[in-house]
């Protein structure tokens, strides 16, 4: 809408601190502490945008919002979708596009994805998308790491962190 990002009180219900941060709409954020090295974290803020980028805020310093920590130019149409592993230890992101591209990435390195996944749709373009890493799977029960599931238009699907479809459904919302 106006491009910048609100950070609110909710004691008092106020504005604390207004920012640009795009060039188009804001359609994702998330906040993660990205583990640093094994004893430090940092506390960041990820905004996607319609504008096709992907930005790194620190939390950490005073004048954080004057310019993000990083810009990432990944996706080749307009990210609609963003969320962080909530594992502790886990510094993944997963950005969506409109054209049904996911992108995971470590934080700790996010100019170096590690990998790109592009579902097989029944019918493009995509009306909806969403995503979910998955900590515990049945699918995969000695697996250590997370998987993700990717919900696009009535389809369900399932991959690991190489990229590899493991199970894909459809599924109606009746």
């Amino acid at each position: 809408l106006d491009n910048n990002i609100y950070l609110f009180s909710f004691l008092t219900g106020t504005t604390i601190q207004q920012f640009y941060a795009h060039d188009d709409t804001i359609t994702a954020l998330c906040f993660k502490k990205v583990r640093k090295f094994d004893w430090q974290f940092q506390d960041k803020l990820i905004s996607c945008s319609i504008d096709q980028t992907i930005k790194l805020w620190s939390l950490d310093k005073p004048d954080s919002f004057k310019n993000a920590d990083k810009t990432l130019y990944d996706h080749e149409e307009e990210i609609i979708a963003a969320v962080v592993c909530p594992q502790y230890d886990s510094n993944l992101l997963a950005t969506a596009d409109v054209d049904g591209q996911i992108i995971i990435r470590d934080l700790t390195e996010p100019e170096s994805p590690l990998c790109h996944i592009k579902p097989d749709l029944e019918y493009e373009p995509p009306e909806c998308v969403s995503i979910l890493f998955n900590q515990q799977s049945s699918l995969q029960p000695d697996s250590k790491t997370c998987d993700i599931f990717i919900a696009i238009n009535n389809q369900l699907f399932y991959y690991n962190l190489d990229g590899e479809e493991l199970k894909t459904s459809g599924f109606s919302a009746n």
